[in-house]
């Protein structure tokens, strides 16, 4: 069979920001905080992974993690911090009711003495957008299959609250379907219609990517997802597992399934961007 040059549209990408060690680094504290999760351990290794990452730049003075549903708390973690000022970071991957609500409240409370500046979080930055689709793209490359006969699916964690919470994934999927020359880009939602266990109906064609917009393996990314595309809770959650698997079958296709964008090395660079902007 004579396969097709993918022909998914790369807009131009943002000049990246360098990652490289700094002589003088910012006097101020950079506090990275996740979701993380009592039920699943390991939905805190991204966050503590891009952290440690980012120390290696040299960039803060501190740079330290903090999770909503594991330790240390957000409070702990300000209780660490000696800089007189912090820019905290929310490792999510959209706003919601997370980042608006529960965040700021934690931050309130914990009456550290300096000065505090919470970012958007790190899924709403517009690079991230290049992020998925670079991941797109790439996964079309290694399935070798012909663009039309290629699905993609953007998987989101919706809201179960009235109104959801998919405006920004559909918009998402809108734009890469424009002369993506795909069989289609769809959005699917683990808590909102459309739901991503019904996936199979949302799409024929034979070979489809899997795309989650989840930062971390948490308990969605490590025990609701997997079986759906054919995989095991330790196929993404093994330290050794590839940020792109396949190719998997699960009804009666062919899938490529991305890990969270969490695992992406371009993160680091994406959270140093937004820490600098004001």
């Amino acid at each position: 069979m004579t396969h097709t040059t993918s022909r998914v549209s790369t807009q131009p990408r943002a000049e990246p920001v360098s990652t490289q060690p700094h002589a003088e680094p910012d006097p101020s504290a950079l506090l990275l905080v996740g979701h993380g999760s009592s039920r699943a351990p390991h939905a805190r290794v991204a966050t503590d992974r891009v952290a440690a990452a980012l120390r290696e730049t040299g960039r803060f003075a501190e740079v330290h993690t903090a999770f909503l549903k594991q330790d240390p708390s957000i409070a702990e973690a300000l209780a660490a911090i000696t800089a007189p000022s912090v820019t905290v970071v929310p490792n999510f991957a959209g706003e919601g009711y997370f980042t608006r609500k529960v965040i700021p409240a934690a931050l309130a409370e914990a009456g550290f003495p300096g000065t505090i500046r919470q970012t958007t979080a790190v899924g709403a930055h517009p690079r991230m957008e290049d992020i998925i689709r670079r991941r797109a793209v790439d996964a079309l490359q290694r399935s070798g299959a012909p663009t039309e006969d290629v699905a993609v699916l953007l998987i989101g964690h919706g809201s179960s609250r009235p109104g959801g919470a998919s405006e920004a994934a559909n918009a998402l999927a809108e734009r890469l379907r424009r002369g993506c020359g795909c069989a289609g880009v769809h959005a699917c939602f683990l808590e909102e219609a459309p739901f991503v266990t019904d996936w199979p109906t949302l799409t024929d064609a034979p070979v489809v990517i899997a795309l989650p917009l989840l930062v971390a393996e948490g308990l969605h990314g490590s025990q609701d997802l997997p079986p759906l595309f054919g995989l095991r809770p330790e196929d993404v959650t093994d330290e050794d597992a590839p940020p792109l698997i396949g190719p998997l079958s699960a009804a009666g296709r062919t899938v490529w399934y991305w890990r969270g964008i969490g695992s992406d090395p371009d993160l680091v660079s994406v959270i140093l961007r937004i820490a600098e902007e004001k």
